[in-house]
């Protein structure tokens, strides 16, 4: 179980992270 919810954790971190690299872009342009 731990596994699973540690994969899903990272994943859902992955995405966190490119909606934050997409508001840095907006905000530069």
């Amino acid at each position: 179980m731990p596994a699973g919810i540690s994969g899903y954790a990272a994943e859902e971190g992955s995405q966190f992270r490119g909606l934050r690299l997409q508001q840095r872009r907006i905000r530069e342009s």
